[in-house]
């Protein structure tokens, strides 16, 4: 299918053509999207037409201080400026697929100010990448031939128009050059007088790829502006125009968006007094940056004469500036400076932007003809529009449509004062009264330029939203006859874009009226100007004719007096448009607009329009001898057939965690349309997007869940299957659909979510078959896929008791380790639990966190500090946190340090600091989900305190760190970077095929090095195991056991691979499930493999299965290509009396001597260990 859209740029004012635009650029395009075409060409059409305009500059009109030489080129890209590297370029944004540039064009205005005749016109561009890259192509020359434009007797400073043919500058570049823009720069000389306030617009047309799939383009609507003078706006006076977006731009999610936006304001200077005089006007949002003056000269002749200024202002797009979504109602406030009053001051908003065609609200604005006058009328003689194709009454077929603004565009011209009256009344008649808007024309002679009159009746637009609205039109010449008016109608509404079905669009089309010459023959019986005008419409469906008419500027040269003659407007041999104009008696020339209707018949043989494209020829011509030349636009409007698209809707919006398993979906219900397209031949395909959502359908789910109407009638069998593997589920249709049937379907699983993305529509349906690529609806809710995080222990050591007799100190504290899962994670928040004995909140400074890069557990040159300081507060239970003042964006496991001084340390003082998942505030960067960690409580802890002897009672067996708690298992609690010597623990004595049992595992090199910590090592290079046992235990049979502690101290020759543990209480027939270690460093590292109340996955144990005979340990090597070194193997077993209470507890089996250095040593760690527990205790 095809598509069409309208894009307008602009680009500013300037000189000479061998040169580029100046100081201000603004573009009108004019877009045409072409679509794949149908196999059957009066099926529904997939189009969808948009509009779309860019400004091409910064400043917008050419603001320079003095007038531009003759015959002296000016450049607009960013900027305008005399020197092209100076002026910068313009960036030209389309997206699209297989963009292809139908018809493009410049055009170009400035107000003359010097007495002398115009002998030509030049206008050029440079667009990079293009075929001339870097040079400036002079697109056409306006040649003057005898008298010239004017004569020298004088100028009355009119606003001159004209247009050149860009087509051939736009057809190389690829749809990556849109995407990424293109680099424009425009350049105008005019020989003959000097001039101000110069302006380009750049107008492309273009064909473009249409897709049924959400995606973003770009398109510009338009808004009017209301005056708050009623009169003009007088010299040194602030002269608002009020706008309103509010509920307007809904498919605009954000500023950011905004490719761009300006205010396009006309207006008449009246200079009636004296010559020499000037206009100077400022324009700005209201609270926004000031803006930049726009002045112009009144040419010195003997004639008291008139200006017509025309500029476009930029502002910028930001907060106090040009922001709809924070600010949708503001006003433009034009500062009149010093010079002359401004009468028929007028304001248009236009406004570009990205949108998603998955909005379900989009904005549109089309246009319709609505009358030239071919009488000039007295003074008081009102006179109605007729309307396009003679009708008042209009048709928007937009599903949903929702008209906010509704304005006429009148233009008039006058040889006296006089005030121009456009008269508007939206229910023809009805209970909606007719309004009107005057524009005073106050110079005695403001022949110079056609007036333009803007009537808005937005403040009625809801009389608008019937099947069948009437709007009627009028002008009429108030205080003094004026010349013919003509007039068109502007809506811009709202409406259900994702739905599809009929759509109301307007287009353009370039049909200057210059063909190179542009000259215009002396003769008396006159001559011609003809055009080729080349419209596209390709969608290949038949089409409905709105309106079309040819949008005419024509500047028209005098060289005495201007005596009522005759415009003759022609299209294609058809019945003409005979306009007069109005004597005058000095010696001026004018621009004015016309409009020239073409009839349905004209356009098309009737009111359907059933080819993709045409070739029409206007004609112009004068009945007197004079020179004329000028542009025009063919704008058409009519209805194209979009898609009318199923409703398709999960019942919420969806999550899944990346990693996770299989999960149901929710609830899909599809609602076919009142014409339905559900059909048996075809069935009903649901797709999941795989470019933006990653999962796959669960394709072990063989049934649905089916309901609605259309179950058991049209559908009657709930069977699943599926495509492309696992991304399309098929639903078998039995029958066809009957109109706006509904079959709900629930049941179904996801799988395989393999990385994150954001919230996106994520299932699409097919109603086209097993062959069809263009879906046919989108999920009106969302799919997220969202990644986790995880807290262990940090990759080395926990750091053991700081608090050893000093009364301060400074230094690491705490070590832990972040690790994102499944994407970027964004910690907005993060903090630390303490629990304090005898330490008050100041007594805690200078707290910082290290990224430990290296993961050697030291805080060196290498490492980042990271989360900004660290606050602490300690409420009187001495329980506290320590909250730090900035977060962190990562996507690495890492390693972290904390770091704190501590002073006033006394005897029992304690810190205990730990880390849980709910201290960590964070988010995905991809999903935007806020992201916890998967952990439980209380994972990471340590534990600082200055001991005290007890005194009575006996010593309790040590428990470890207290049940219910995940040890580090890389902690070292007594033995530091070595196993050491805690109490309990005990070594194998005998390995392999030394033990009593056949068959035990005997693979490692030198297996009796794990016996000690003494740097020689056990080996294995691949994955094999090696057996353990005669650990010498001796328990008393009566006691029960209560865990099991194994620690294992170990490295790899490089920093990769691990090894597990696994027990026996059989003598090696079974082993419990092993349990692995943490990856390998390269230096010796102590791995406990497990807490001090773990059973290894049993019920019990009894005290016999610690019997050499019967306890074995199976260490089984992991190498990741390098070799496994394990240096000791140490295991306590943790037993108690049965029935044993607080005092008395359970014996302990210890290898080594019972002296009093040892006894010592053991109250020591029985401390540590007690008042450890009755901290994590606390904390849980």
């Amino acid at each position: 299918m095809y598509k069409g859209v309208e894009i307008e740029i602009n680009i500013g004012w300037s000189k000479k053509i061998s040169k580029i635009f100046r100081s201000f650029l603004v573009f009108s395009f004019i877009l045409i999207w072409i679509f794949s075409p149908l196999a059957d060409p009066f099926l529904i059409s997939k189009v969808q037409v948009q509009k779309a305009e860019a400004a091409a500059t910064q400043t917008g009109t050419d603001n320079n201080g003095t007038a531009r030489a003759t015959d002296v080129n000016t450049f607009a890209g960013s900027s305008w400026n005399a020197t092209k590297s100076t002026a910068g370029t313009k960036t030209l944004k389309i997206d699209g697929t297989n963009i292809r540039v139908v018809s493009a064009w410049l055009e170009y205005s400035a107000t003359m100010v010097t007495s002398a005749n115009i002998t030509d016109v030049e206008l050029g561009l440079d667009v990079s990448p293009g075929p001339s890259a870097g040079n400036n192509v002079w697109l056409d020359t306006i040649n003057r031939n005898g008298q010239g434009l004017t004569n020298t007797s004088g100028l009355s400073g009119p606003q001159i128009y004209v247009a050149a043919n860009a087509t051939s500058l736009f057809q190389s570049q690829t749809d990556a050059d849109w995407s990424s823009g293109l680099a424009v720069v425009g350049v105008a000389a005019v020989t003959g007088p000097t001039r101000h306030l110069q302006t380009m617009k750049l107008v492309l047309t273009y064909e473009q790829d249409y897709s049924t799939i959400a995606h973003n383009e770009t398109k510009t609507v338009r808004f009017p502006m209301g005056s708050t003078k009623t009169a003009d706006c007088a010299v040194s006076a602030t002269c608002s125009f009020t706008y309103d977006t509010a509920n307007r731009l809904p498919d605009l999610a954000s500023a950011s968006d905004i490719y761009d936006v300006w205010f396009e304001i006309t207006s008449e200077g009246d200079t009636t007094a004296t010559v020499g005089q000037t206009v100077n006007f400022t324009p700005s949002i209201n609270g926004g940056a000031a803006g930049t003056a726009h002045s112009a000269l009144d040419p010195a002749t003997a004639l008291a004469d008139h200006l017509s200024p025309f500029i476009i202002y930029r502002p910028s797009v930001a907060t106090n500036n040009f922001d709809p979504l924070v600010t949708p109602s503001d006003t433009l406030d034009i500062v009149n400076g010093a010079g002359v009053a401004l009468s028929a001051l007028t304001v248009e908003l236009v406004i570009t932007y990205k949108f998603s065609t998955g909005a379900s609200v989009q904005t549109e604005t089309v246009r319709f003809y609505y009358g030239q006058d071919t009488t000039n009328r007295a003074a008081g003689a009102k006179v109605s529009f007729t309307g396009p194709n003679n009708s008042t009454t209009l048709a928007i077929s937009n599903t949903g449509a929702d008209v906010k603004n509704i304005w006429f565009k009148a233009n008039g011209s006058a040889v006296a004062t006089a005030q121009l009256q456009i008269f508007g009344d939206v229910d023809g008649g009805g209970a909606t009264a007719e309004t009107s808007t005057n524009a005073n024309v106050t110079s005695a002679n403001p022949r110079s330029g056609g007036t333009t009159v803007i009537h808005d009746m937005s403040s009625d637009a809801a009389s608008v939203n019937d099947s069948a609205p009437v709007v009627t039109g009028a002008y009429q010449w108030n205080t003094a006859a004026g010349s013919v008016a003509s007039a068109e109608l502007y809506i811009t509404f709202t409406w259900s874009g994702s739905s599809g079905g009929q759509v109301t669009k307007t287009v353009q089309f370039y049909g200057g009226l210059n063909g190179g010459s542009m000259n215009y023959g002396t003769s008396a019986d006159g001559n011609e100007i003809s055009t080729v005008i080349n419209v596209a419409l390709p969608e290949t469906v038949t089409k409905t004719y709105r309106s079309a008419f040819l949008d005419i500027d024509l500047l028209h040269s005098e060289a005495t007096s201007l005596t009522i003659s005759t415009l003759t407007i022609g299209v294609n041999g058809s019945t003409t448009l005979a306009v007069p104009e109005l004597a005058d008696a000095t010696s001026e020339a004018f621009n004015q607009r016309y409009r020239k209707e073409i009839s349905p018949y004209q356009f098309a043989g009737g009111t359907d329009i059933g080819w993709p494209a045409r070739t029409f020829n206007s004609t112009v011509e004068i009945a007197t001898a004079d020179e004329i030349s000028g542009a025009a636009r063919l704008v058409v409007t009519y209805d194209a057939a979009h898609e009318t698209k199923p409703i398709f809707s999960s019942a919420t919006n969806q999550t899944f965690e990346v990693g996770g398993s299989s999960a149901e979906i929710s609830p899909i219900t599809i609602t076919d349309n009142a014409a339905p397209s559900i059909t048996a031949a075809n069935d009903i395909r649901i797709a999941i997007a795989t470019s933006s959502v990653n999962m796959l359908w669960d394709t072990s789910v063989a049934a649905a869940s089916l309901s609605g109407t259309a179950w058991n009638d049209d559908i009657t069998s709930n069977s699943i299957t599926y495509e492309g593997g696992g991304s399309v589920a098929v639903i078998n249709a039995a029958n066809n659909f009957e109109g706006s049937e509904m079959l709900v379907v629930s049941g179904l699983k996801f799988k395989n979510f393999s990385s994150a993305n954001s919230a996106v529509s994520g299932l699409v349906i097919f109603t086209g078959g097993v062959n069809d690529i263009s879906s046919d609806a989108t999920d009106s809710k969302t799919v997220a896929l969202y990644g986790t995080h995880s807290i262990s222990d940090h990759s080395g050591l926990q750091i053991s008791n700081k608090f050893n007799g000093a009364s301060s100190y400074s230094g690491p504290l705490f070590k832990f380790r972040l690790v994102p899962a499944g994407e970027s994670i964004n910690i907005q928040s993060f903090g630390l639990n303490i629990d304090t004995s005898n330490i008050a909140a100041n007594d805690i400074t200078n707290s910082q966190i290290y990224a430990d890069y290296d993961s050697d557990g030291i805080v060196d040159a290498s490492d980042n500090a990271v989360f900004g300081s660290g606050s602490v507060s300690i409420n009187n239970g001495g329980v506290g946190s320590i909250v730090f003042s900035s977060g962190l964006s990562t996507s690495t496991a890492r390693d972290y340090i904390f770091s704190a001084a501590v002073s006033s340390i006394g005897s029992s003082d304690e810190l205990s600091i730990q880390l849980k998942k709910n201290d960590i505030t964070a988010s995905g960067v991809t999903s935007g989900f806020e992201i916890q960690s998967k952990n439980l409580d209380g994972i990471v802890s340590a534990n600082h305190f200055l001991a005290v002897v007890f005194a009575g009672g006996a010593p309790i067996e040590p428990r470890g760190q207290g049940a219910g708690l995940v040890n580090n298992p890389n902690v070292s609690i007594g033995g530091g970077e070595e196993i050491g010597a805690e109490d309990g623990f005990t070594a194998p004595t005998a390995n392999g095929t030394g033990l009593t049992t056949p068959g035990n595992a005997n693979n490692w090199t030198s297996p009796s090095n794990a016996y000690s910590s003494d740097n020689s090592y056990a080996t294995a290079g691949t994955a094999v195991a090696q057996d353990y046992g005669n650990f010498g235990f001796n328990i008393p049979s009566g006691d029960s056991i209560v865990g099991v502690d194994v620690k294992v101290e170990g490295k790899g020759s490089t920093a990769a691979g691990t090894f597990s543990v696994a027990l026996s209480w059989n003598g090696g027939t079974t082993y419990t499930t092993a349990t692995s270690s943490w990856t390998l460093s390269t230096s010796d590292q102590v791995f406990v493999m497990a807490t001090s109340s773990d059973l290894w996955g049993r019920a019990s144990w009894s005290p016999s299965e610690f019997s050499d005979a019967n306890f074995r340990l199976r260490i089984t090597a992991a190498p990741s290509s390098n070799t496994v070194s394990v240096d000791a193997i140490q295991v306590r077993v943790q037993h108690q009396v049965t029935g044993g209470g607080e005092g008395g507890g359970g014996r302990s089996a210890l290898p080594y001597a019972k002296n009093f250095a040892m006894v010592d040593e053991f109250f020591n760690s029985f401390q540590e260990k007690l008042s450890y527990l009755l901290k994590m205790v606390k904390f849980n």
